[in-house]
């Protein structure tokens, strides 16, 4: 029995290997959590884990819920998830999925869009307010006075398919894009697989000590996340451009040197910053995506 009839909102991001959902009020307090880092969502197969998921958080909660807001890794357009290598989608009818489930409003929209409407709280005074999440893909979520730059066809910020050279030009790109082979943290975890013994983390921490092996795993990967800065930089020029995605943490000595190099290569100023909220961006961008559509 629901006891707490004030509106509340279940927010899931679902990216390309984890869900992570929490239940929002309107003022974005957390009343409940969860989180799986493995779903294994794979077309054809009906998304049964993500079911499960809301199932499980709809049932263990007395709060009034008046929507789900979903932000997630792919193309969204209308109710839509048009193209997601992650899960093998491609014009998806995921909100009608879940609209029939479950009886109640369902709003999508792309998961590093959310996340930079949820980070552009922190920023009241940035007109256009630029994140760059480097996960397990790459996605580019642009705020322009508020509104999201979504694209003639939904594929505003799918900067991961630019291309990481002149030699890609010929090579085919299925599923996920060439940058993101290069520079995702896919990308990280195969470099330092070949080069380094350890983790993400201690390789970056290595690089930093002037570890040989480490610096030969990730100079190239932050030569191309410098070269995704250039090219956000001179093509929309924004006043801040947040990193954020899995390997965000791991970034964040590096925010500083990278920026540098955009500056040098712009020859204008390029404010690079780590995201503040990390996992809870795209949460806090989902709840306020779908509360302007209420």
């Amino acid at each position: 029995m629901k006891t707490n009839l004030k509106p509340h909102y279940l927010c899931i991001d679902l990216g390309g290997t984890k869900i992570q959902g929490a239940i929002l009020d309107t003022h974005g307090h957390c009343h409940t959590e969860k989180r799986i880092e493995q779903h294994g969502i794979k077309a054809p197969d009906e998304p049964q884990p993500l079911y499960d998921f809301i199932d499980d958080m709809l049932r263990n909660t007395d709060k009034c819920i008046a929507g789900l807001s979903l932000g997630v890794a792919g193309i969204v357009s209308g109710g839509l998830i048009a193209d997601a290598p992650a899960f093998g989608w491609y014009n998806y009818p995921l909100q009608q999925r879940l609209q029939s489930r479950y009886q109640l409003p369902v709003v999508l929209e792309n998961d590093v869009n959310c996340a930079v409407l949820g980070e552009s709280s922190l920023y009241p005074d940035a007109s256009i307010l630029c994140y760059l999440a480097i996960g397990t893909g790459i996605g580019l979520g642009t705020s322009i006075d508020g509104r999201l730059l979504r694209g003639a066809h939904g594929g505003a910020g799918e900067i991961g398919r630019s291309l990481s050279s002149v030699q890609e030009l010929n090579v085919p790109h299925p599923a996920f894009g060439s940058m993101e082979r290069a520079a995702s943290g896919t990308a990280i975890l195969r470099a330092i697989a070949d080069n380094f013994e350890g983790d993400a983390p201690a390789a970056f921490a290595a690089y930093e000590k002037g570890n040989e092996r480490a610096r030969a795993a990730l100079t190239p990967i932050l030569s191309h996340i410098a070269m995704l800065l250039i090219s956000i930089a001179t093509i929309i020029d924004p006043d801040i451009i947040i990193l954020g995605g899995g390997v965000a943490k791991s970034l964040g000595p590096f925010a500083d040197e990278l920026a540098a190099i955009a500056r040098r290569k712009t020859r204008f100023d390029v404010d690079v910053r780590t995201s503040q909220l990390h996992e809870r961006a795209t949460l806090l961008g989902c709840l306020k995506n779908i509360k302007s559509q209420s």
